[in-house]
């Protein structure tokens, strides 16, 4: 009986044992991925498709926006526009590229947190690295619920402002307010309003866009004081790496971005303007 008794109390302790490494593996995974408080937005770029997901704690959505193989995407830098089926072979050639996130954002408004390559967009249902990446509510979110957005040739891509300003805004970016004005200062006719759609997906709230006699070389940002330390100005700042300063006189939330020719010329924007 004593044997029994010490037996289910050694099961006992295994079970227990194991509870608590199950638990701490899932906490280390937590605490290095996703907090599961605030959106998490993953980009992908495989060599069938280019796929981006965002995960909305307050929204309580996960969302995926898969763009096709005949779709064309712009990449900025000079390398021009490709098919989405294309681009993962390009970049394998094109050594010296490194601004991913950049694709996203100058074609679909999408600010990533992180990009991964795949062999195969399917892959990443069954890929480990999910978990590591999201973090363990991340997962339990993403495997729980989907909505998926499918994009296949360049007339679907009318459609892409209503999504991204719906689905994929973030929610960080919209309980800011911050309100911005983007005014183009470079020879490049319709940059600002390129600047300005790509904002607006990522969940800006543009209140004007126009042209500007400023002289600013690459860029400029002149915000109200009192947003202090906003994500959305945060962003900002390290997104376009701007020479910043303060302005009393601007309305509160208010944003000024200026884009000079240094910043088209970065970019390549003269071989987005064409014809399919």
């Amino acid at each position: 009986m004593k044997k029994k008794v010490e037996k289910s109390r050694w099961s006992l302790l295994m079970i227990l044992g194991t509870l608590l490494v199950i638990l701490g593996f899932g906490f280390a995974i937590w605490r290095n991925g996703w907090d599961g408080k605030t959106d998490f937005k993953l980009a992908v770029i495989s060599s069938n498709k280019l796929a981006m997901i965002s995960v909305s704690p307050i929204r309580d959505m996960v969302n995926i926006f898969e763009v096709g193989g005949s779709t064309p995407v712009w990449i900025p830098g000079g390398l021009g526009w490709y098919k989405s089926d294309k681009i993962r072979k390009l970049l394998e050639e094109e050594k010296g590229f490194t601004n991913y996130k950049g694709i996203f954002f100058y074609n679909f408004g999408f600010i990533a947190d992180k990009v991964v390559i795949l062999d195969n967009f399917e892959e990443w249902s069954n890929n480990k690295n999910l978990i590591s990446e999201m973090g363990i509510f991340g997962w339990i979110k993403y495997v729980s619920w989907q909505s998926r957005v499918v994009v296949s040739s360049e007339n679907n891509l009318l459609m892409l402002e209503e999504v991204m300003m719906r689905d994929f805004a973030d929610d960080r970016i919209l309980i800011d307010e911050a309100r911005l004005s983007i005014y183009n200062t470079s020879g490049e006719t319709g940059f600002a309003n390129f600047m300005s759609e790509k904002l607006e997906g990522a969940g800006f709230s543009v209140m004007e866009v126009s042209n500007s006699e400023e002289v600013i070389d690459k860029c400029a940002m002149v915000y109200n004081p009192t947003l202090g330390k906003s994500y959305g100005l945060s962003l900002l700042r390290e997104w376009f790496d701007c020479p910043v300063k303060t302005d009393d006189n601007l309305g509160e939330n208010e944003i000024y971005l200026y884009f000079g020719d240094g910043f088209a010329q970065m970019l390549k924007y003269s071989n987005y303007v064409r014809s399919f």
